[in-house]
Formats: C-alpha cells, sequence, structure tokens
C-alpha cells in the first residue's frame, strides 16, 4: 500500500481508534435506515433555514451510527459477562 498512496494520505496511527463492532445482525436495521437520517438531518436543515450540504449530512448520521454501532457492541460484550 505504501507504493500506492503518498506519505501525506495516509492517517497518523495516534488519530485511529479501533472498537469492536456488533455482529452484522445487529448492524443491519441501524444502517438501513442510513439514507432516512440523512434526508431528515437536510429536511430539518431547512426547515430552520440552516445550509447543510448532503455530504455533511451524511457525515454527521455515519458519526452518529458508529457510536450506536460501538454502544451495541458494548451492550453485547456485557451481557457476556
Amino acid at each position: 500500500m505504501a507504493l500506492a498512496f503518498e506519505h501525506n494520505e495516509f492517517y497518523d496511527l495516534r488519530n485511529i481508534e479501533l472498537g469492536i463492532m456488533p455482529p452484522y445482525s445487529k448492524q443491519q436495521l441501524p444502517l438501513a435506515s442510513f439514507q432516512q437520517r440523512v434526508t431528515q438531518y437536510l429536511i430539518q436543515a431547512a426547515e430552520n433555514k440552516r445550509l447543510l450540504t448532503r455530504i455533511e449530512a451524511e457525515a454527521v448520521v455515519w458519526q452518529e451510527l458508529e457510536e450506536e454501532l460501538l454502544q451495541l457492541a458494548q451492550v453485547g460484550i456485557s451481557s457476556l459477562r
């Protein structure tokens, strides 16, 4: 990979924080709502007369989904103890 990318195209390892994801079956429902959630953010922004691009709305939703999935995984791990 080092040959395919320039040095500045890599993330600094200190900025990478990996987490455990729940099983695929637990991810399906939250991920299936992605487009609906993005659309809802865009509608809310328009109603509040805020400028929000689709890319910005998608970034917010991805962050929310990431947090939700990490929490689902933690609940699953806690129930095993």
